[in-house]
């Protein structure tokens, strides 16, 4: 998602675009890359076939003789795509992502190699920098947003609580995320059940995909909160969906950044958080970080009244963005920038 954001605001007559991806990319991605000129190519799992992949993605370099492939990831596994790459001569960019790896043992295993076969070095936050290269120089890359795409609409709360049958009434949560152990969902869904022990009119939009996904559905029925989740999948118009609710949550157990509670904040939502998520997120003053504690989680939510959101306009949400380095407009223009000063070899380090 990232990348789409960049990517739908590059100036394409500078910066063109391929796409290679794992196993799947939404439609509406699809349209968008093609209308602006790029290609796109999808292998069926990467970790289950490392070497086929390799294979197949050197072939797509070599017959496309790209200036920059660009890597995206969370540790040393990026070391496939620069093995790929490495016969050709093209400047890499490796890109972190976060704190933590689910693949500890290859991370170790493959970082010699890793550290010595980069070009330049991205990350998006600090945390996740210092985390990856270990004291060797790298360039934080924003994960900007544009604010006007999820401003608040009151037909847009109206039309969604409608669709998932949520009263008025009800104060509603929302979180946003893979469904992964990093998200920590099972802490949400506790949470939920808690508050329905204590009699709370609540509900929760849970908005994503992932591995445990079915596990906590699993859960929900089987404590008997299924009517009080609402499950709605991948979405890319969130905005709306940030309009159906009163209150963000976001109890990760790491974090590099959190572009989505910078989203929320865009909707005019107070955010609850947890100590994982760097600071910096908290652009307009209205994110809480607590520890993951329920009970805190619970009272925090049950000071929070029903729809009520901060009291920024459409050009004042623009300008705080701004001013924090969260504007996808500026920070596209910062991205080519990089592209072509890599290109000519120099030191974007300085």
């Amino acid at each position: 998602m990232m990348m789409m954001n960049y990517y739908t605001h590059f100036n394409h007559d500078l910066v063109q675009c391929d796409f290679v991806v794992n196993k799947y990319i939404e439609d509406d991605y699809k349209k968008t890359i093609v209308e602006h000129g790029g290609k796109i190519y999808i292998f069926s799992n990467r970790n289950a076939q490392p070497i086929k992949y390799i294979k197949w993605l050197s072939n797509i370099i070599g017959q496309n003789k790209y200036d920059i492939v660009y890597v995206h990831g969370n540790s040393a596994t990026m070391s496939a795509e620069l093995y790929a790459a490495r016969k050709y001569g093209v400047i890499t960019i490796v890109h972190a992502h976060n704190v933590k790896t689910e693949h500890p043992v290859l991370h170790e295993l493959l970082y010699p190699y890793f550290i010595k076969h980069y070009d330049y070095a991205f990350a998006a936050g600090t945390e996740a920098g210092k985390w990856l290269y270990r004291g060797r120089p790298f360039y934080v890359i924003k994960n900007g947003i544009d604010s006007s795409l999820f401003e608040f609409s009151q037909g847009n709360r109206d039309r969604v609580r409608k669709m998932l049958g949520i009263s008025n009434e009800s104060k509603v949560l929302i979180q946003v995320g893979s469904f992964t152990e990093q998200k920590n969902y099972l802490f949400t869904m506790k949470l939920i059940k808690e508050m329905k022990d204590r009699r709370k009119n609540i509900h929760l939009i849970a908005v994503g995909v992932g591995p445990l996904l079915e596990r906590m559905k699993t859960y929900c029925k089987q404590n008997g909160i299924q009517e009080y989740v609402h499950f709605v999948g991948s979405k890319r118009n969130t905005g709306e969906y940030y309009s159906a609710a009163d209150q963000f949550i976001f109890p990760s157990l790491y974090e590099s950044f959190g572009i989505v509670v910078a989203e929320a904040q865009a909707n005019g939502l107070s955010c609850i958080v947890s100590e994982a998520v760097p600071k910096a997120i908290n652009v307009t003053g209205t994110v809480k970080f607590e520890p993951l504690d329920i009970d805190v989680w619970v009272q925090n939510i049950s000071n929070q009244g029903i729809n009520v959101r901060t009291n920024f306009n459409s050009e004042q949400t623009r300008q705080l963005f701004l001013s924090k380095n969260l504007s996808i407009d500026d920070d596209a223009l910062k991205m080519q920038s990089l592209f072509e000063a890599i290109v000519k070899g120099k030191d974007i380090y300085r």
